[in-house]
């Protein structure tokens, strides 16, 4: 997945600044239908850096939402690459993030 595209999800993720959560870096799995959209049972998470425990799990169901929310009507991936990006990794990095 490119860069570019990590980072328009990473917009639509929001943290709250004064949490430990929003120091954590995520990298999150899902599958991918054809049309772009998210198979959401799929997200997993995959693997976290700084941060423990509870924070973790905030920051993970906040970068879900943000998977989720930014998809729309499917995310803008050349089809005939379907099985490049079919199962999606992303990192999801809080210097993209929205602070509130």
């Amino acid at each position: 997945m490119s860069d570019l595209l990590s980072k328009s999800v990473g917009n639509c993720w929001n943290l709250d600044l004064n949490s430990k959560s929003a120091e954590i870096t995520l990298t999150i799995s899902a599958d991918l239908r054809p049309n772009g959209t998210v198979v959401i049972p799929s997200i997993e998470l995959v693997s976290y850096e700084g941060g423990s425990g509870r924070d973790v799990t905030e920051a993970f169901k906040s970068a879900r939402r943000a998977l989720i929310r930014c998809q729309q009507n499917g995310y803008p991936l050349p089809t005939e690459k379907y099985d490049q990006w079919r199962k999606l990794e992303i990192k999801f990095n809080p210097s993209w993030a929205k602070r509130h």
